[in-house]
C-alpha cells in the first residue's frame, strides 16, 4: 500500500477500498428480482391499503418509508391479534385428547413437567395456549406436536390447526419490529420508540418529519460539500501551493467527511427498509391467508355432493358400499395431506425457530452497528498518521488495519443476505403449509360428510 493509494491527492483519503464502502450495494436484490409474490383473492383481501397518506389536521401528508413501515406494523399487529383472540375464545372449553402413553412419555422425558394438568386424560386450550410463551422448552414442544397431531387428523380442528401458525406469526412479527426498532426508528427518533407497534397518528407524524428533516440535512451537505468541492478543484488549477488553496483544501476535506458519512449511513439505512419491506409482504400475505381459510372454510358443497353419490348408486346397499370406499380414500387422503404438511411444520419449527431468528438479528445488527459507527472514524483516524514512507513500519499495520475493515464490510452483507433468505424461505414455507392445511380441510370435509351418512 503506497502513499498515494493509502491518502490520495494532498492528504485526502479517498481509497478503492474507502469508495466501495461509501458506494457499496448490497448483493441481495430486494426489488424487482426477488419480490415476494402475493397470490391471495384480491375479493377477500381485507387488509388495510398501507399506502395511503396519513391525515393530520385536514392536511394529506404523503408518509416517507420508514414511516410506511411503521404503520404496516401496526396493521398486521391489530389483525393478528384480532384473530388470535377470536380463536382463543371459540377454543376455549375444547378438551384435547392425550393417550396414557403420551403422558408417560412427557413424565419420563421431563421429571419436573406439571402432570396436573392433565385432567381425565385431556389437555384444555389455557394449558396449550401457555405452551407459546416459551415454545422452544422442549416439554412445551412435545405438548404442541400432541395438540397438533389431534388438530389436523379427521376429528381435529382448523381452527386449532391455525392458532399454531397465528401465534408463530406473532412471535415473528414482533421479533421483525425488533429488527426494524433497532436499525431504523432509533437511526431517526433515538431511543424514543414505541416497543410495541401500536396505533398512534402523532408519533407517526413525528417519525415522517424526522425522516425528512435528515434527508433535507443530507442534501444541505451536499451542497456544502459540492461547493468546496468546485472551489478546491478551482484553486487546483490555479493557485495550487499557495496558503488560500491549502484553507480550501481544508474545507472541502472538513465538508466532505459528513457528507460521506450521511450518504453511508442512509445506504444501510435503505438497506434495512428494504429488508423489512419484503418481511412485512410475506407475513401479511400469510395472514391474509389465514383469515382467507378461516372465513370460508372447507370448498366442499354437501348438497351437491350427496347428489352426485346418491345418483352413482341404484340400491341402499350400493350407496353404503360408495360411502364405505369414498370414506377409506379420504382417510387415505387426509393422512397424506397429514405427511406433506409435516415436512412445512418441521422446517418452520427446526430450521426458522425463534432463537435463530433472534441470533440473525443481534449478527445484523451488530454489522449495522460497526459498518456505520467504526468504518468511516477509522479512516478518519488514519488521515492523523504520518507517510508510511517515513515510517516503514506503519505500512503493515495499516494494511492489517484496513484487512478488518473489510472484515466488517463483509460480515454486514452476509449477515443482510442471511435474514432475508431466511425470512424468503419461511414465507415460502409457511405459505406451502396454509396451502396444504386448506387443501386438507376439503378431504377431512368430504370425509366427515359421508361418515355422517354412514
Amino acid at each position: 500500500m503506497d502513499e498515494q493509494e493509502l491518502y490520495g491527492n494532498l492528504g485526502e483519503i479517498d481509497t478503492p477500498t474507502e469508495r466501495s464502502a461509501i458506494e457499496y450495494r448490497p448483493k441481495v436484490k430486494y426489488e424487482p428480482n426477488k419480490t415476494i409474490i402475493v397470490n391471495f383473492p384480491t375479493e377477500q383481501n381485507t387488509s388495510v391499503d398501507k399506502e395511503n397518506p396519513l391525515i393530520n389536521d385536514d392536511i394529506e401528508v404523503e408518509l416517507e418509508e420508514p414511516a410506511k413501515r411503521y404503520e404496516d406494523f401496526v396493521s398486521i399487529n391489530t389483525d393478528l391479534a384480532d384473530m388470535i383472540t377470536s380463536l382463543e375464545e371459540e377454543l376455549a372449553n375444547i378438551k384435547i385428547p392425550i393417550s396414557d402413553s403420551d403422558i408417560s412419555k412427557i413424565a419420563h422425558s421431563f421429571p419436573s413437567f406439571d402432570l396436573s394438568v392433565f385432567q381425565q386424560g385431556t389437555i384444555d386450550f389455557g394449558t396449550y395456549k401457555k405452551t407459546f410463551d416459551d415454545p422452544e422448552n422442549p416439554g412445551n414442544s412435545m405438548l404442541q406436536d400432541i395438540v397438533h397431531s389431534y388438530a389436523e387428523d379427521v376429528d381435529g380442528s382448523l381452527e386449532l390447526e391455525f392458532y399454531e401458525d397465528l401465534r408463530e406469526l406473532e412471535q415473528t412479527v414482533e421479533e421483525g419490529y425488533y429488527l426494524y426498532k433497532e436499525s431504523v426508528l432509533k437511526h431517526y427518533l433515538g431511543d424514543g420508540v414505541p416497543e410495541v407497534p401500536e396505533k398512534n397518528d402523532d408519533f407517526v407524524k413525528l417519525l415522517n418529519d424526522a425522516v425528512i428533516q435528515k434527508k433535507d440535512d443530507l442534501k444541505e451537505k451536499e451542497k456544502l460539500y459540492e461547493a468546496n468541492e468546485r472551489k478546491y478543484y478551482e484553486s487546483l488549477r490555479t493557485e495550487y501551493g499557495s496558503a488560500s488553496f491549502f484553507k480550501i483544501s481544508d474545507e472541502y476535506t472538513k465538508s466532505k467527511r459528513p457528507f460521506d458519512v450521511g450518504v453511508r449511513e442512509e445506504k444501510t439505512v435503505g438497506d434495512m427498509n428494504s429488508l423489512i419491506k419484503s418481511f412485512l409482504v410475506g407475513s401479511e400475505d400469510c395472514s391474509d391467508r389465514i383469515k382467507y381459510g378461516l372465513v370460508l372454510g372447507s370448498g366442499i358443497d354437501d348438497k351437491e355432493v350427496m347428489k352426485v353419490l346418491e345418483n352413482q348408486a341404484e340400491t341402499k346397499e350400493q350407496l353404503n358400499e360408495l360411502m364405505k370406499m369414498s370414506q377409506i380414500s379420504l382417510k387415505l387422503q387426509v393422512n397424506q395431506q397429514i405427511e406433506d404438511k409435516k415436512q412445512y411444520r418441521d422446517v418452520l419449527k427446526n430450521i426458522n425457530n425463534l432463537s435463530r431468528k433472534k441470533r440473525a438479528h443481534d449478527e445484523l445488527l451488530t454489522a449495522v452497528e460497526l459498518r456505520n459507527k467504526m468504518y468511516l472514524a477509522m479512516y478518519d483516524k488514519l488521515q492523523n498518521l504520518e507517510s508510511p514512507s517515513k515510517l516503514p513500519g506503519v505500512e503493515s499495520f495499516l494494511n492489517q488495519v484496513a484487512g478488518g475493515l473489510d472484515v466488517v464490510q463483509e460480515q454486514y452483507d452476509s449477515f443482510l443476505q442471511d435474514v432475508y433468505l431466511m425470512y424468503t424461505s419461511e414465507y415460502e414455507v409457511r405459505k406451502e403449509k396454509i396451502s396444504t392445511t386448506l387443501d386438507k380441510e376439503d378431504a377431512r370435509a368430504g370425509y366427515t360428510l359421508v361418515s355422517e351418512h354412514l
